[in-house]
């Protein structure tokens, strides 16, 4: 809509004393400027009626005309030089609403809003304006500008035409950053004074060579006077940080590992998401460990552990499995199994594992009669392999476990698992005589709680026979397992039973379950797997506990301890902790590799096993062969027991049976590998530490040899020495005195003529 204003000045002449001549039909008018055109406006609509449309053709007309010479409107001009002032400026849009700026500003007011239209409008006038100019195929090329303190960012399109290479400045903008002043890093200062202290002492002789065999770059120091000279060390720093790790005497001084820093109870959270933002960029595979949706977020036991962090209340299981739980399950299951009783019966505390539930319940046979007791074990399935396994696989596990009978291994009657409750239920015969170590404690019942049972003023060592007889019998349990590829590696005196006089390992299903050992007893082994079978290093614990009546605490046994035993005992002590080498086999010969190849039908399970296996010699799965042992160690000698070969023929797998043994081992060994790992890691830098610690301290005793040398000959004493320091000013005093003591002397020895003259004289 026009204004009033514009059509009077274009369809009337002004004319002098107010009035106005109109170009159509030559009439004057008079209008005065307080009634705002009114007078002429009505002349318009009442004589010319097409006057607007007279007006907007004029205008039109005139602005293309006006146009071909460069001229724009007032309001395109306006519009333009916010524009120009806002993204000049890099000014928010809201900064053409605020009244000081209209104030001071000469522009016409503006909206933001009109502004923001425009500059979407400008936009997309202007990608048109571009995309006219250049190819399809073009390039974008980033360049940067610095001018005092600030950086700005330039992008430039790159493209040929017409033969010629085009370099277009597209946009120009400052670069967001935080100040990289001196100040700026003030709260830094404790992690670059670190750098710095462990960049000094890199550069000292020893340290540098130690250095330079590893990498070709050497450490760089900070200047106080120039702080690029920081960003040069702590460029470098991460250059070499992993190389750094090699130099032993500067163990000390190196920084904390992420997983150290986890540890710590003074971390934040904030803290806690910074190291794995940080782990992630530095390797990207991790992230799908640490993102939110990871497959450890749907787990019931993280929820269940972050529940009781954020509640702040005790983490003693990281399972929601309980007594409550256990006796529910077991109840039901003997419900649903009518061969088992439930009779109430729990035994708390049977065993030593915390999580472990026992009941006692009744078989029965066809007749409903009582005909013997069970065992029902309930432990948590997130301990096993079956959490994140097929359904299949219970059933396997089942029937393999019902498999393995053998006359020195108590049978495992049935294996139950509960999915929605996570847990798992093993039936086993419950036997009255309990265990070997209940024999070592006189305990007359087993079903009495682990620490009441077991005290050590009730522990006595066996009988030698019954050591004899209960150590070959174990060994040949191993040996059955062995020939089908499993170890035993949770071998315990509680695991192994007595029934009629003989020992029966009971826990068979642990390793193949994939349960992880006990913490204490895997740290007495660790160090000792490397060259001995776990399950005889486990025997050897349990000989050596049937022998003293005491548990062995340590590593290896004392030397001491070794020679107060049986001969034949601690000949098989000492083979098993000290000497391994000697009952490890030699190396097979590759004409021995053929023939195994030629003889597959004769080729053992365990051959098949450790193919697949990454054990510690790839070779062969067992370090020793336990068979060897029986035949060669006196102690096994033990005419009472019949041959194993008249009363057990062999264990007879299918192939769904033999991967499933395949797979726990596999995880065993990988797991144990893994400590191992760790084990060692943890020795070198023990040992690394100790080295660094003996350094300092034989640097230090030298430099006191040196202090003491130098003292001497920097400080003597006053005692001989007439021109010592110490000794001028008493000398000086003592010869003053002796000069006076003089002078007094010779006056009192004048006559009185003498002194009269002499007062004379001076008088």
């Amino acid at each position: 809509m026009p204004k009033n204003t514009d059509i009077c000045r274009v369809l009337f002449a002004a004319l002098p004393d107010h009035y106005f001549k109109c170009n159509y039909c030559n009439k004057v008018r008079r209008q005065l400027p307080s009634s705002r055109y009114g007078n002429l406006i009505s002349h318009l609509r009442d004589n010319h009626p097409d006057y607007e449309a007279d007006y907007l053709a004029h205008v039109s007309a005139l602005a293309d005309s006006l146009h071909s010479f460069g001229f724009v409107s007032d309001k395109v001009a306006n519009i333009y030089h916010w524009l120009e002032w806002v993204v000049d400026r890099n000014m928010p849009l809201s900064e053409v609403d605020h009244p000081t700026t209209r104030s001071m500003s000469r522009l016409k007011p503006i909206s933001s809003k009109t502004l923001k239209k425009c500059l979407a409008a400008t936009t997309r006038v202007v990608e048109k304006e571009i995309a006219k100019a250049i190819p399809p195929i073009f390039g974008v090329m980033y360049d940067g500008w610095t001018c005092f303190v600030e950086h700005y960012v330039a992008l430039h399109i790159v493209f040929w035409k017409d033969d010629q290479l085009f370099y277009i400045l597209l946009a120009v903008a400052p670069l967001d950053e935080a100040e990289l002043t001196a100040a700026s890093h003030s709260e830094h200062e404790y992690l670059v004074g670190t750098v710095s202290a462990l960049m000094v002492a890199l550069q000292t002789i020893k340290n540098r060579t130690e250095l330079r065999r590893h990498t070709c770059f050497a450490p760089l120091r900070a200047n106080a006077t120039r702080w690029s000279s920081t960003f040069m060390m702590l460029e470098r720093y991460v250059r070499i940080r992993d190389t750094i790790k090699r130099v032993d005497a500067v163990y000390d001084l190196m920084f904390n590992s992420v997983c150290k820093k986890l540890q710590e109870d003074s971390i934040s959270m904030k803290a806690v998401r910074l190291l794995f933002d940080k782990m992630v960029e530095i390797s990207p595979v991790s992230g799908d460990y640490l993102c939110t949706d990871a497959a450890i977020v749907r787990s019931p036991v993280f929820e269940s552990a972050v529940v009781k962090i954020s509640s702040s209340s005790s983490m003693a299981s990281a399972s929601s499995f309980n007594a409550t739980l256990a006796v529910l399950l077991a109840a039901k299951y003997c419900r649903q199994y009518p061969l088992f009783h439930w009779r109430e019966e729990a035994l708390p505390s049977m065993g030593r594992r915390a999580e472990k539930y026992c009941f006692r319940v009744d078989m029965l046979n066809l007749q409903q009669e009582s005909c013997g007791d069970m065992l029902l074990s309930l432990l948590p399935a997130q301990l096993s392999l079956l959490d994140f396994q097929k359904e299949n696989t219970l059933y396997k596990l089942k029937a393999l476990l019902v498999t393995l009978k053998h006359p020195y291994i108590l049978p495992v009657m049935d294996i139950y698992y509960s999915k929605e409750k996570k847990a798992l239920l093993v039936v086993q015969p419950f036997l009255s005589n309990g265990s070997i170590k209940d024999r070592i404690y006189q305990v007359d019942n087993p079903a009495k709680p682990y620490d009441v049972k077991y005290r050590l003023e009730n522990a006595h060592p066996l009988p030698f026979e019954e050591i004899a007889k209960f150590s070959r019998q174990i060994l040949e349990a191993l040996a059955g397992l062995r020939s089908k590829g499993l170890v035993c590696d949770h071998l315990r005196s509680t695991n192994v039973v007595i029934d009629g006089g003989n020992a029966k390992v009971a826990e068979i299903f642990t390793p193949l379950l994939a349960i992880d050992r006990y913490k204490d007893s895997r740290e007495l082994t660790v160090g000792l797997e490397q060259h001995m079978d776990i399950d005889l290093l486990l025997f050897g614990q349990i000989l050596y506990e049937m022998a003293t009546g005491m548990e062995l605490l340590a590593p290896q046994p004392e030397e001491g301890v070794l020679e107060m035993l049986a001969p034949e005992i601690a000949e098989v002590l000492q083979a098993i902790f000290y000497y391994p080498d000697a009952l490890s086999p030699p190396e097979p010969e590759l004409s021995s590799e053929v023939e195994v190849e030629k003889n597959g039908s004769e080729f053992d399970d365990s051959a098949s096993v450790s193919s697949t296996v990454s054990s510690r010699n790839k070779k062969r799965l067992f370090l020793v062969d336990v068979e060897k042992m029986l035949d060669d160690f006196p102690l096994f000698a033990v005419h009472d027991i019949p041959p194993i070969r008249t009363l057990f023929s062999g264990f007879r797998l299918d192939s769904a049976m033999k991967s499933t043994i395949k797979y726990s081992m596999r995880i065993n060994a990988s797991r144990t590998q893994a400590h191992i790992v760790h084990y060692n890691d943890q020795q070198a830098l023990l040992h690394a530490r100790q080295r660094a610690e003996r350094r300092v301290y034989e640097e230090k005793e030298k430099q006191q040899q040196r202090i003491q040398q130098l003292t001497p000959s920097k400080n003597p004493t006053s005692k001989g020495n007439p021109y010592s320091s110490k000794t001028i000013p008493t000398r000086r005093k003592t010869y003053r005195a002796d000069s006076f003591r003089k002078h007094a002397q010779r006056a009192l020895s004048l006559p009185d003529n003498t002194k009269s003259n002499t007062s004379a004289s001076s008088a």
